[in-house]
């Protein structure tokens, strides 16, 4: 089985989106044992013009070159690796008769008419081309796929259109038990990278929580360290990008998460859930999850936070490791969802089988 995949080779992943990108590849690879072709679109030279006539991140040398991909292999289907790329579904359907699936990370046009009102030019602009390349990618595509039901619900709202698969978030499981124990001298742990949901979120949590709790908050991701937080203490750390994440893990009490804007679903979720961590955290942080509130739990008012987090803190002896990491591995782990991906593609998409 041969793949033609849109989106650039993930090698370095950097933020949520591109460990989702890094795990839909390494299932794609897996599967059958394909041979999965990159093909990456170059946001960093495509002009206004192209732009404009073309398409987001779609240039006329990257449409040679898909043609020459296209007209020298023999590919079962094309994996279109987000909604951004729609001038390219519509390429490959005009130009090969191979099926197209294509993955949606979100419904963009939310997040695009977000940034639209704090943009509003340049927000306007981009939201049009979103809005078309989202049009492009539910009407042309053989299959589409989101990360959770709501997402799914937001494109049959907004393109008449809903998933015909859903496939949750996932980690690869790197746990490893710490060889000796690791004093918990971090309260409360953030992580995440510098975007508007995120750092929202952990100002509020700067401003209505920590007043009427005790302990220290770290606050982890990249470019975290660059924003310009406001009311910040001695007991609240700032790090900033970080090589080896695990560490931190291992040294906090608890993760919280409260964020209240975005879709999709927050990998950083499925990561703390991982590392045998309870989250404190709100809907937004926990949509698209099935919510095990031993070791998940909702919160999403200051004073739920408060409560919950004092609570936590003053039992000395907490630990709900094991139940954070059994519901990880039977639901988010990639091995649990790798094998919802295989199912899929035998039992509904058999034109991809030969």
């Amino acid at each position: 089985m041969k793949i033609l995949y849109i989106g650039p080779q993930m090698l370095h992943p950097r933020n949520g989106g591109d460990r989702i990108e890094l795990r839909n590849q390494k299932l794609l690879e897996r599967y059958s044992n394909a041979q999965v072709d990159y093909f990456s679109p170059d946001f960093r030279y495509t002009s206004l013009r192209s732009k404009l006539r073309l398409g987001i991140g779609v240039t006329n040398s990257k449409l040679k070159e898909l043609r020459q991909k296209l007209s020298t292999n023999d590919y079962d289907f094309a994996f279109v690796s987000q909604s951004l790329y729609g001038s390219y579904v519509k390429f490959i359907k005009n130009t090969a008769q191979i099926p197209v699936i294509t993955f949606f990370h979100n419904a963009e046009i939310d997040y695009f008419s977000y940034l639209c009102n704090k943009k509003k030019l340049t927000g306007l602009y981009y939201l049009l081309k979103v809005l078309r390349s989202e049009q492009l990618c539910t009407k042309l595509s053989d299959m589409v796929i989101t990360l959770n039901e709501r997402d799914s619900a937001a494109l049959g709202q907004h393109y008449k259109r809903c998933a015909d698969f859903i496939l949750p978030t996932s980690f690869k499981d790197n746990y490893e038990e710490p060889q000796s124990p690791i004093p918990k001298d971090i309260d409360y742990l953030f992580l995440g990278s510098c975007f508007a949901p995120n750092t929202e979120g952990v100002q509020w949590f700067i401003d209505q929580v920590m007043p009427h709790i005790s302990g220290t908050l770290y606050i982890i991701g990249n470019n975290m360290d660059t924003y310009p937080f406001k009311h910040l203490s001695e007991r609240i750390h700032v790090i900033g990008f970080v090589e080896d994440i695990a560490e931190y893990y291992h040294r906090s009490k608890v993760v919280i998460s409260p964020i209240y804007s975005g879709s999709g679903m927050k990998t950083k979720t499925a990561e703390a859930l991982m590392y045998g961590k309870t989250i404190v955290g709100t809907q937004e942080a926990f949509e698209g999850y099935i919510i095990n509130p031993e070791c998940m739990k909702l919160c999403n008012t200051a004073e739920e936070f408060i409560k919950v987090l004092q609570d936590i803190t003053n039992n000395k002896n907490y630990d709900n490791r094991n139940a954070a990491r059994l519901h990880f591995k039977k639901y988010y782990s990639d091995e649990s969802v790798y094998q919802l991906l295989a199912d899929f593609l035998k039992q509904s998409c058999t034109f991809l089988i030969k």
